[in-house]
């Protein structure tokens, strides 16, 4: 899967005719706030239905306009589709594919993998878990059909378990939200775990490329205590959360948990270190995909150069380059991007004030 054309109205500061894409690798290089984050942003959305710059969607439509709408030529194989997606002001959102409206953006996330490197992203190990169980997620979505809805139910239940606390305790619906969230989470432990256990050996294996003098354990939590059922747990807890008026423990408590020894990661590696082990997970994820689907995932990196030196950066790419892949980078200067990357279908794209030649 790749995207073959995009086109761009009215996202922030962009106004783009059909860009002509290639398979393999295509550089956006232009000054800062020439507009290259912004078509990675775009092109995020088109595939998520958000941003992962901001939650406030009206910003994202250019000053003075009512929508934006992002466009694009999809090919997987032999087949072709049309992909648009538009966002108002006024909060309404259409997603056409192949001239048909869907109700939702997780059919599309699902048709196109997609793995995110931007500044923040590096963030992954000394930040709250959240960030590390939605990449725990995006793998079993991937790989799980039904893991989707599980995740809706479990989220709908948590937030109805979360009001009882905190407004109108009673024994009677607490239990009743509870029955129903347990075999939920059940099984989506179930598929973390398998999934954990099948992503291990492949980022073990990458560490050795990436960190070779470390010894990186992968370790999965499930959001209670492995020593307990989750009725246990949700009973243990229970005072703690009528008083806080939130669940400590479910689903929505999962972590990824790296380790070197019995240090967490973070705790021992330098900062460009850990931006190395966050490199080698994601690209893990993208080669667990192809191995267990047939599936090319698409990397979008931005403003890596700032982020990793010159011998991190060209073994970055260099592994990117060997899962051919579709990947969009961001750059202030094309040549420090091309140098490492000789015999690689690539296309480049100037960026300047929003428009791109």
């Amino acid at each position: 899967m790749h995207l073959s054309t995009l086109q761009i109205q009215y996202f922030r500061n962009l106004q783009l005719g059909q860009l002509n894409l290639c398979p393999g690798f295509n550089v956006f290089y232009g000054e800062n706030g020439s507009g290259k984050t912004s078509i990675v942003e775009a092109i995020y959305f088109l595939a998520h239905g958000r941003s992962f710059r901001t939650s406030l969607l009206n910003r994202i439509i250019a000053e003075h306009q009512h929508e934006f709408t992002v466009f694009s030529e999809l090919t997987d194989h032999a087949e072709n589709y049309r992909l648009g997606v538009s966002r108002a002001r006024d909060g309404s959102a259409k997603i056409r594919l192949d001239g048909k409206n869907l109700s939702s953006n997780a059919d599309i996330a699902r048709r196109i993998p997609m793995l995110l490197f931007h500044p923040e992203s590096f963030d992954l190990l000394s930040g709250g878990s959240k960030g590390r169980r939605q990449l725990l997620d995006w793998g079993v979505f991937h790989q799980e059909p039904d893991f989707f809805k599980l995740w809706q139910d479990a989220r709908r239940l948590i937030q109805q378990r979360n009001a009882t606390l905190k407004t109108h305790y009673s024994p009677q619906i607490l239990m009743s939200w509870d029955q129903q969230l347990i075999p939920i989470a059940e099984q989506m432990d179930q598929y973390r775990a398998a999934y954990v256990a099948q992503l291990k050996p492949v980022l073990e294996s990458l560490v050795g490329d990436f960190l070779a003098q470390f010894k990186v354990h992968l370790q999965y939590y499930r959001g209670w205590s492995k020593d307990q059922s989750l009725a246990e747990a949700l009973s243990l807890h229970l005072e703690s959360d009528k008083k806080s008026g939130h669940s400590h423990c479910g689903p929505h408590r999962a972590d990824l948990r790296l380790k070197i020894g019995h240090a967490a990661a973070e705790e021992v590696l330098s900062r460009g270190q850990q931006k190395l082990l966050i490199c080698a997970l994601k690209i893990a994820q993208g080669m667990l995909l192809q191995k267990r689907q047939g599936r090319n995932c698409i990397y979008l990196l931005d403003d890596m150069a700032s982020e990793l030196d010159e011998h991190n950066r060209s073994l970055l790419l260099n592994h990117l380059k060997n899962l051919h892949s579709q990947v969009f980078l961001t750059s202030i200067d094309r040549d420090s991007l091309l140098k490492y990357l000789p015999e690689v279908n690539i296309q480049t794209f100037w960026v300047n004030q929003g428009e791109v030649k």
